[in-house]
């Protein structure tokens, strides 16, 4: 739909046509432009090479042109204006489960109790806008929720985290002096005031509310006093900041907007109200410190993140945090993440999801996720599962459901259910380490996490039903109803199937893949090293684990790989050189060795290797050593796979593994 949705990325990356059969022929463009504004494509027809049109209503164009070549650089170079992503801690990169309409604290017991029983993997809990007090930020009800500092002592206790809304709207209705968070912005100055200089009054959720202007010089610490005030009593891990376009349940505010040109422009692009800029937020003539909203409306969300970000970083110290926002602008990704908002329970949602993911990839949001199961609607076994399946792959994992839709958490479905979508986050988990160093490579190169198969093989730019992680995953994932086979192209490479090892046969077309119910396909491209970590409940019982490498042999008899390791959350972590960083390299298929790059963080458990698998052996080995040492293993010569098992060696210092 053609239509205004919750951010503003005036980007795009374009293939040329008529080149070389590569993948270097790419270019991207940046309208660096907060104002509204629509953008027309011309499509390339007989005679004509197509066309971009840009209808602005303010500001200046200012174009940035990033001339690649490959779709990769790209991207890079647009990160090189925007922001490098920021890194989330370790733990955020675990499995996630919210919904709206935990009404009371045991309800919210009872969801933790029944996923702990199953033992689901399962590393934060999240609460909506039902733990507040009548809906108001930083607040929780005492009547309903008196527990709730008890409930979240029993999640750090269990390894778990708790992450709280805080939406931008202030409730503005209760007497004076009893509000903190409204009384401390009046004092400050700090809400969006109306073109008559009053402070705008519009309606959220707690009923009449004010709106934070988040660029105002004391923003931070606005927003820092209530983060604090409120952490001394419920001790959260992050934020989630919601409803920040900003939205509004009245159009401009309560008591209308001006008849001025800014809040009726003479051109409107189209939204969801027929060209509206006032529908269903705040007055276009609103006025902030440092412009009006008609300019900053598009950098509302970005502007809470920002201020989001330096209030987490004071309030934790140097411990990272993540913050996750619904609305979000060029650049958004340095400060937060993203989750893709109100979808459905549909399989045409489960697909819609992945070409989204894959744009936020290329602007600089790597940290992105859609809601599992879908929000609005009823969710089904089946539907759940292969959401799950799916989700295991999304750099963001989190399960929400709306107030009017059932739980649908994985402990509250029955078997089998319950078990295949226990199967699929237990893959993620074993994926840690790799999405780990994907998003160590995201913060200091800008590179995206989930990528379009055509960055790698051309000529594949319509596919958006597959997807790669890094240049090392291919994953095809089963996204329409009562299937249990999956229609998956599969390139003209080396390719293995990521749970046997066995090698993929057709290359170069399309294929059908068997895919039941308990199954998502995905497989290693040859030439890539993987360092895995066993399943556990917990992403800090995890980091405590031994390594597994998977060696994917090339065609050439070559592959490499790389793990990078820290303490999981120290800001400082990259630029204090606390961290190691390993890579391994394979070459003629029987030598596996590895380099320390820097070594700057060993835990007390070591960073310990204790398996390693090796896809595309032709032949059985007759010995293996590692180190010099003789080393247990076995030899499928159906699969062409080989295990070396029982290890116990120190990856802080170089390995070598060698096939005799």
């Amino acid at each position: 739909v053609d239509n205004n949705g919750y951010g503003s990325h005036p980007f795009f990356l374009n293939l040329e046509t008529g080149g070389p059969a590569s993948n270097a022929n790419a270019h991207g463009v940046f309208l660096l432009n907060s104002n509204a504004g629509e953008v027309a494509t011309q499509p390339v027809g007989s005679g004509d090479n197509g066309a971009v049109t840009y209808r602005m209503i303010g500001g200046i164009l200012d174009f940035y042109i990033f001339l690649g070549p490959s779709p990769l650089s790209v991207v890079q170079q647009y990160s090189d204006v925007i922001g490098r992503p920021y890194f989330p801690p370790f733990w955020s990169l675990g499995y996630h489960i919210c919904k709206y309409g935990i009404n009371t604290e045991a309800d919210l017991q009872n969801l933790i109790n029944r996923n702990r029983a199953a033992q689901i993997p399962y590393d934060v809990q999240w609460g909506d806008i039902d733990y507040m007090t009548s809906h108001r930020d930083w607040t929780y009800d005492k009547d309903r929720y008196g527990n709730l500092p008890n409930i979240v002592k029993d999640l750090h206790d269990n390894n778990q985290r708790y992450i709280i809304m805080a939406d931008p709207a202030i409730s503005s209705e209760q007497p004076a002096g009893t509000y903190p968070p409204y009384d401390d912005g009046v004092q400050m100055d700090i809400f969006v005031k109306n073109d008559a200089g009053s402070i705008l009054i519009g309606q959220v959720w707690p009923g009449k509310t004010a709106f934070p202007d988040f660029f105002h010089p004391k923003a931070v610490d606005y927003w820092y006093k209530q983060a604090k005030e409120f952490h001394n009593q419920i001790p959260y891990d992050g934020l989630w900041i919601d409803m920040n376009e900003p939205s509004n349940f009245v159009d401009g505010s309560v008591s209308g907007c001006t008849s001025n040109e800014l809040d009726n422009p003479p051109f409107t692009p189209a939204t969801i109200d027929g060209g509206k800029l006032i529908y269903q937020t705040i007055c276009p003539s609103a006025k902030h410190v440092i412009s009006t909203h008609y300019n900053l409306h598009n950098m509302y969300g970005w502007s809470q993140s920002n201020v989001s970000r330096r209030t987490l970083d004071l309030l934790y110290g140097n411990k990272r945090s993540p913050i996750i926002t619904r609305s979000s602008f060029a650049g958004t990704g340095k400060l937060v993440g993203h989750w893709l908002g109100d979808n459905f329970s549909t399989f045409p949602d489960l697909y819609y999801s992945i070409p989204a993911i894959l744009n936020f990839n290329l602007f600089g949001i790597p940290q992105i996720g859609a809601d599992i199961c879908g929000f609005n609607g009823v969710t089904t076994p089946e539907l759940c599962t292969r959401w799950h399946q799916l989700s295991a792959f999304y750099p963001f994992m989190r399960n929400h459901a709306d107030i009017s839709s059932p739980y649908q958490d994985p402990g509250t479905f029955q078997l089998p259910f319950r078990d295949y979508m226990k199967t699929a986050i237990e893959l993620r988990y074993r994926l840690l380490a790799v999405l780990y160093t994907a998003f160590y490579r995201a913060h200091t190169q800008g590179l995206p996490i989930v990528r379009p198969l055509f960055f790698l093989y051309p000529g594949t730019e319509a596919i958006d039903k597959q997807f790669m992680w890094n240049d090392q995953l291919l994953v095809s994932p089963v996204l329409d109803k009562g299937a249990s086979s999956v229609q998956a192209f599969i390139p003209d490479d080396v390719y293995y199937d990521f749970y046997t090892g066995a090698l993929v046969a057709q290359r170069g077309q399309t294929v059908q893949l068997n895919a039941p119910i308990d199954y998502i396909n995905v497989h290693v491209r040859g030439g890539s090293i993987l360092p895995l970590l066993p399943v556990t409940q917990r992403t800090n019982l995890s980091r405590k684990e031994k390594f597994q490498l998977i060696v994917a042999v090339a065609a050439d008899g070559t592959a490499s790989g790389e793990l990078f390791w820290d303490d999981g959350e120290s800001i400082d972590s990259v630029s204090g050189n606390k961290y190691s960083d390993i890579t391994f390299s394979l070459t003629n298929s029987n030598h596996l060795t590895s380099t320390v790059v820097k070594g700057g963080y060993n835990p007390p458990e070591g960073v310990r290797l204790a398996t390693v698998i090796l896809y595309g052996i032709n032949h059985s080995p007759g010995s293996v050593s590692v180190n010099g040492k003789g080393a247990t293993f076995n030899y499928d010569a159906s699969l062409k796979v080989v295990h070396v098992n029982n290890l116990d060696v120190d990856l802080l210092t170089p390995l070598s593994l060698v096939l005799n």
